[in-house]
């Protein structure tokens, strides 16, 4: 096995998890039908460090001190702050080796370390600063640790959404930039047949008016808004039928004819 300077988290997600995950994300955003084009794993090298800060706020015309303290990661190739890693490491047992596996049928890469030593305590400060709005002297940094994180990086091709770049923790699974890939608005043939299988069940109905509810409230206001405004006659008509929320409104009237029918019939 190769044996690293420094020591690595244990990989947590493995080839097959990660095509689970991405699957399950990209249905929840209604995309069916995609490629995982590349698949690569990366110890990316990050240091680990803990930080004392000072605030400085005035009260009446005096200056009130308060202090706070935390752990906190940055990446050593980008500089950028990372964390989701502390947050992992505070709710989670990870055990730290200097030698990974490399009998395994994925690609995998020990990247670089960018941030010289000499820099790192400047650099990290000035980040503390930044994310927490307040001045540089006012931030002390100590305990640095060098240690390196598994993720994956996806490279995904979507019919009919492009190719995006997604980044999953090896530790965790946890998407790190999901909310780059968007959400696919489904169909009229997808809405109506999801909404009848709700209608199966009790439980169903009660979310489907909620959610109904909820979407068409805004909506119908919009739409008397817009021809109010007079933009083109029809802008109503065109958002009942060509709108995720116009679609929500028919279903709306749909589940209200159904409970008559199911109270009365």
């Amino acid at each position: 096995m190769p044996r690293l300077e420094n020591p690595a988290a244990s990989l947590g997600i493995s080839f097959q998890d990660v095509i689970d995950i991405l699957s399950g994300l990209l249905k929840e955003r209604n995309w069916k039908e995609f490629d995982p084009s590349s698949i690569k794993l990366f110890y990316s090298p990050h240091y680990i460090f803990n930080y004392d800060a000072l605030v400085e706020q005035e009260v009446r015309g005096q200056v009130v001190s308060k202090g706070f303290s935390g752990k906190m990661a940055i990446n050593a190739t980008n500089a950028k702050l990372e964390p989701i890693l502390t947050q992992i490491m505070d709710n989670k047992p990870i055990e730290f080796s200097k030698e990974i596996d490399e009998n395994v049928d994925y690609q995998y890469e020990v990247e670089d370390v960018f941030i010289s030593e000499k820099e790192l305590k400047e650099t990290c400060a000035i980040k503390i600063a930044s994310r927490f709005n307040i001045a540089k002297d006012n931030v002390a940094t100590s305990a640095f640790r060098l240690v390196y994180w598994p993720v994956w990086v996806l490279y995904v091709r979507i019919s009919g959404g492009g190719t995006h770049k997604l980044i999953i923790d090896g530790v965790s699974g946890y998407p790190m930039n999901i909310e780059e890939v968007p959400e696919r608005e489904k169909g009229w043939i997808e809405v109506s047949a999801d909404t009848f299988n709700k209608m199966k069940s009790p439980s169903g109905w009660a979310s489907l008016g909620k959610t109904a509810a909820k979407v068409t409230a805004g909506g119908i206001k919009s739409a008397v808004k817009r021809e109010d405004e007079g933009r083109g006659s029809g802008s109503a008509l065109h958002w009942l039928l060509h709108t995720k929320s116009g679609r929500y409104t028919i279903l709306l009237v749909l589940f209200l004819l159904g409970l008559l029918y199911f109270l009365y019939a």
